[in-house]
């Protein structure tokens, strides 16, 4: 069914109008409607530049190639650690081969992510459904990659080393059953699990060390129309700084655990312009929805951008302050210049980058996933987490003070 959500909002109006006295009624025939929708044979969602059946789409598969087909679960961040493992992986595979990669939900993200050098197709993630099997291998991967379907005799024909590669993978599932069957919720063991080995977030999907990722491993990000981008929103490159605060849009929730507080962001800020008032600052977001605009910003960028003009300004920022998060991944991957990321619930021994100012809390941090809720209640409690509430706008200030100097310079 296309434009479910629409059709959804004018079923629960005509509901609302006709029952308005019969709440439980009105229940039952919603419910009806939901479970008509469900096996609706257009329910699922397509984009329609894509090749079409009467019922669902399928994937072009080449009989003369291996075929990998990866469903990418997670935000931006985890995509992007994602396509550096797939990179890395196809490295190590000589023979002829043919990768799809079924990512973010929506495609002109994946055409920003995605570069064609690794990737031979990438469709939004909710097109996999159905299509597993058709691969000759096919991995669901959040943080660690899983075999989901895969024909051993064909892996073993085209690629012995990935006939290797693949047990090694099932060994690893039936050794850690419990994380891999549990995530998100047991991500905090899985993060325990790689840092007693030495290792960080970027190195977790190559398990064993198999492919050799290190914390300095790239994937690069390609950016277009650099210089117009740039002229058309009256920046210069390397002459401004670029903040956030946001979650990810495929996120349910749009407060944080781990995004510092805006009365905080605001006085650092302050502090920024009354000491260095030339230097530009521009607040970017995907949404006035999802991020609360600061004040003393130059330019307010919040849902002005698409997402191929986000990426060009935030590569090119001379400094970029966030929580960790998606833009700081993203960053990263496009040119490895400095962040300065405030951690709090997640771990910066973890997810931090070494080029990166990555400031922690001494008062308390590194709960994530150890409750249920740990992203929108404090597992303490408190309305503000200790670990954002210790971290002082002065703090940060002062160790980018001789940062902002040289840029001002």
């Amino acid at each position: 069914m296309k434009n479910y959500f629409d059709k959804l909002q004018n079923k629960v109006n005509k509901l609302k109008n006709k029952y308005a006295t019969h709440p439980r009624r009105a229940a039952l025939k919603f419910a009806l409607w939901n479970l008509k929708c469900v096996f609706h044979k257009t329910l699922k969602p397509y984009d329609n530049s894509y090749k079409q059946t009467k019922e669902f789409w399928r994937p072009t598969l080449p009989q003369d190639k291996l075929t990998i087909g990866f469903c990418l679960e997670g935000g931006v961040g985890d995509l992007l650690i994602s396509a550096l493992y797939i990179q890395e992986l196809r490295k190590k595979i000589t023979c002829p081969l043919q990768i799809d990669v079924y990512g973010h939900p929506s495609q002109k993200i994946n055409e920003s992510l995605f570069n064609k050098d690794t990737f031979d197709n990438v469709y939004p993630r909710q097109l996999a459904f159905g299509n597993e099997h058709l691969y000759d291998l096919f991995i669901k991967q959040l943080i660690y990659p899983v075999i989901w379907r895969f024909k051993p005799d064909r892996i073993a024909a085209f690629s012995p080393w990935l006939s290797d590669y693949c047990a090694h993978l099932e060994h690893f599932k039936t050794q850690n059953e419990f994380i891999l069957n549990n995530q998100p919720n047991s991500n905090a063991l899985a993060t325990t699990l790689e840092l007693k080995k030495g290792r960080m977030r970027v190195q977790q999907p190559d398990i064993g060390g198999k492919l050799g990722i290190m914390p300095d491993s790239t994937y690069h990000l390609n950016t277009q129309n650099d210089d117009i981008v740039l002229k058309k929103y009256g920046l210069k490159k390397g002459k401004y700084i670029t903040l956030h605060r946001g979650i990810d849009g495929t996120s349910p929730h749009k407060e944080h655990t781990k995004l510092y507080p805006v009365p905080a962001y605001n006085q650092l800020a302050a502090l920024i312009k009354k000491n260095f008032p030339r230097l530009p600052l521009v607040q970017l977001g995907i949404s006035a929805d999802r991020c609360v605009s600061f004040e003393h910003m130059d330019k307010n960028l919040i849902g002005q951008t698409d997402f191929a003009e986000l990426q060009v300004i935030l590569k090119h920022a001379a400094l970029h302050i966030d929580g960790e998060g998606g833009m700081v991944h993203m960053r990263h991957f496009l040119s490895g210049r400095k962040s300065v990321v405030v951690f709090g619930p997640t771990s910066a021994r973890f997810f931090g980058y070494p080029e990166n100012i990555n400031i922690s809390a001494e008062a308390c941090s590194g709960c994530e996933w150890l409750t249920p809720d740990w992203a929108i209640r404090c597992p303490k409690g408190n309305a503000t987490p200790d670990c954002m509430a210790s971290i002082a706008p002065s703090l940060i200030f002062d160790k980018i003070k001789s940062d902002l100097q040289r840029i001002q310079a």
